[in-house]
């Protein structure tokens, strides 16, 4: 019995995003597009461990690191807040190292591709393959973020959809760039 092509790409294409599912991600910014960590963020954020807002991302890696260090209230945590409380300090002290070179890659596939995005990382088109590289400074954090698409609307297979280049200047971050924004 002979596999259909269709069947044999998605599935060809499952295998792909599941091995590349844990690429790296790092610089100052919480990117949106992480499920599991915005459920954390928003957990820490009711516990009142972080007092900035939460709703706009991305988020500042450095305000939630800020409110973690000064959260000295642990016991009034339960178990599993203590728990998130752990893992997002870990996640954010790994991706802000200053002065490392950080590469990523990552794939998508969708059989349904849709103009309208929710908070979820998901294809543009219905492949997506990124390859990047980041580097975080004291004071200058970049990325080059290189895009192939397979059947883009618009006729650009190669785009640089995440590239940035932002410059610590106070407490403001001044950024030029394409980012994902998610309110």
């Amino acid at each position: 019995m002979m596999r259909s092509q269709p069947l044999r790409d998605r599935l060809f294409a499952s295998i792909l995003i599941i091995a590349l599912a844990a690429s790296a991600q790092a610089g100052p910014w919480v990117a949106p597009g992480d499920m599991a960590l915005r459920h954390d963020i928003q957990v820490l954020a009711a516990a009142g461990v972080l007092t900035g807002p939460v709703t706009s991302w991305p988020l500042s890696w450095g305000d939630i690191l800020n409110d973690i260090a000064q959260f000295n209230d642990n016991a009034s945590l339960s178990q599993t807040e203590a728990q998130t409380l752990v893992r997002v300090r870990r996640l954010g002290v790994r991706n802000t190292r200053i002065g490392e070179l950080n590469n990523s890659l990552d794939a998508n596939y969708d059989t349904e591709p849709s103009r309208l995005r929710g908070f979820e990382r998901r294809a543009r088109e219905d492949t997506d393959l990124s390859v990047g590289a980041s580097w975080l400074g004291k004071t200058l954090a970049a990325e080059i973020r290189g895009n192939g698409v397979s059947s883009p609307d618009d006729d650009q297979s190669v785009r640089l959809d995440g590239s940035y280049v932002g410059v610590a200047l106070g407490n403001y971050m001044i950024s030029a760039g394409q980012m994902d924004r998610w309110w």
